[in-house]
């Protein structure tokens, strides 16, 4: 299965726009994207899960997710050895997978009819 990681770090800390869109995501798209799998970058911060998915797994980064460990050394922090699209705001370097979407990639996610784009888009990573 395509492993598609979001980087969730913005989700809980206060409110913000970026919050909100990845709240969004993570709150739709692995229901929506069943046949592929989830890793979720999350702050120390943010208390529980992010989703009860069972296809989402979720990592503790103590990096800030607008600081340098980020912007220059992420990968040095996270494996993204088995990463096939990263998503993040913003788009950051030092990410090595296939294919990276920022927030100018981001799509509306708008019930099952989106089913068909996801699953391609599952299926080209």
């Amino acid at each position: 299965m395509p492993l598609i990681c979001v980087d969730c770090r913005y989700v809980g800390l206060r409110p913000s726009g970026i919050a909100t869109v990845v709240k969004g995501l993570i709150d739709h798209l692995p229901q929506l994207a069943a046949g592929c799998d989830f890793l979720l970058l999350k702050n120390p911060a943010t208390q529980g899960r992010l989703t009860s998915a069972e296809n989402v797994r979720e990592i503790v980064v103590n990096a800030a997710a607008n600081g340098p460990a980020t912007m220059w050394w992420l990968s040095q922090v996270i494996d993204f050895s088995q990463v096939d699209l990263f998503h993040a705001f913003p788009d950051i370097p030092d990410v090595p997978v296939a294919r990276s979407a920022a927030r100018e990639q981001t799509v509306r996610i708008r019930g099952p009819r989106m089913l068909p784009g996801i699953h391609a888009l599952a299926r080209a990573v």
